[in-house]
């Protein structure tokens, strides 16, 4: 009975859970996918940062930043009931993941917990079974700002009108502008609008006024990355003092490792700014820092390998050295001298340890007796 009373309880509590649509496909937040795992949200980064490379975005996951970020924060404020916004994106959130169906098992998966189990096979039954049939479809006239945005990227594009719809189609996930809702519409003129200005010189007088205090980027932008540097097993405070001790391995190329520049050249464009040759540099400088680590590391293998090779073949030596000892030199010695085959015996012994506890250490073995 309690195991019935349990699974009613997990069922009411996804049932209890706002329904967040994106491009027409059901999604769930980081905090409220962890809130019915029954785990932390810093737990659920840690799983998603150790096993990216299981994760693909626009399958597994979105991940929202800039203008769509804003777009989707305006829409959770129209759409759901206040005691419901901090839970599904905070006010001060640079940046936002929103996981499908397929990404959520996936996270289910890692915990293996039959607790995880339970809450997804509800949100299967209860949330992402949820269509859009609950948004209305965009009227004619609704969807008349959108046709006058496509209209302007293929008079500053020199594209044909399908080949604009398709871009539209593409982003949004749907056949046709008709199966766009109501509140996709914005959305999709925001990012028509983002075409048409992306790789365009725009006049002076139509920049938007662009206000200083949004592109801010302040020491408090690593906050919220706490986590991270635990999962690096870092000094938070004594990386960030001064900039030569920031860790190297803090500057991964990942979308989930702090970029404050990237960040902020999202945030310029967004607002209509050409910025490609600064997105072109830095993409360039990152792929210049990801071939010279590759080569470093590279390097440094091949140091390692000839290093315990030497290490191996000196061990051979040392032991057939200390074979001949032992068998014929040691015995004869030892008549003459024994304080001498005493004292080359311990000074050979104490060599082959060096030797094997070396040869040890480049294997990676924990086994630390020395040979007699």
């Amino acid at each position: 009975m309690n195991n019935v009373a349990n699974i009613n309880d997990v069922s009411n509590s996804v049932k209890a859970t706002p329904s967040i649509l994106h491009c027409g496909t059901p999604v769930i937040t980081t905090g409220i996918m962890a809130k019915l795992y029954g785990t932390d949200e810093a737990n659920v980064k840690m799983n998603f940062s150790r096993n990216a490379d299981r994760f693909i975005e626009g399958k597994h996951y979105f991940k929202l930043e800039g203008v769509e970020l804003k777009g989707f924060k305006d829409r959770v404020t129209k759409s759901y009931p206040v005691k419901f916004h901090d839970q599904i994106v905070g006010k001060r959130a640079r940046s936002l993941a929103l996981w499908t169906e397929r990404g959520a098992a996936r996270h289910a998966k890692m915990l293996d917990t039959d607790n995880a189990w339970d809450v997804f096979e509800a949100l299967e039954d209860f949330y992402f079974a949820k269509k859009q049939e609950s948004q209305h479809k965009s009227t004619f006239q609704e969807r008349n700002p959108l046709k006058n945005a496509v209209n302007l990227l293929v008079s500053k594009k020199g594209i044909m009108y399908p080949e604009a719809y398709s871009l539209v189609h593409q982003q949004f996930n749907v056949s046709g502008i008709d199966e766009l809702t109501a509140d996709q519409i914005p959305m999709a003129v925001e990012y028509v609008h983002k075409l048409v200005m992306e790789g365009e010189y725009i006049p002076k007088q139509q920049l938007p006024q662009v206000g200083l205090e949004s592109l801010a980027m302040p020491m408090s932008f690593f906050d919220e990355y706490d986590w991270l540097f635990d999962l690096e097993g870092v000094d938070k405070a004594k990386s960030l003092s001064e900039f030569y001790r920031y860790p190297q391995k803090m500057l991964k190329n990942m979308a989930e490792y702090p970029n404050p520049l990237i960040e902020m050249l999202t945030k310029l464009r967004g607002m209509g700014v050409n910025i490609d040759a600064a997105y072109f540099w830095l993409k360039a400088l990152q792929h210049r820092y990801e071939v010279n680590t590759s080569s470093l590391n590279r390097k440094e293998r091949l140091l390692s390998d000839v290093l315990l090779s030497n290490t191996s073949v000196a061990h051979n030596i040392i032991k057939s050295i200390i074979d001949e000892w032992r068998n014929i030199l040691a015995p004869a010695i030892k008549k003459l001298n024994p304080a001498l085959e005493s004292e080359v015996t311990k000074q050979l012994s104490e060599l082959n340890g060096v030797i094997y506890c070396n040869l040890l250490s480049l294997k990676e073995k924990p086994e630390t007796k020395l040979l007699d």
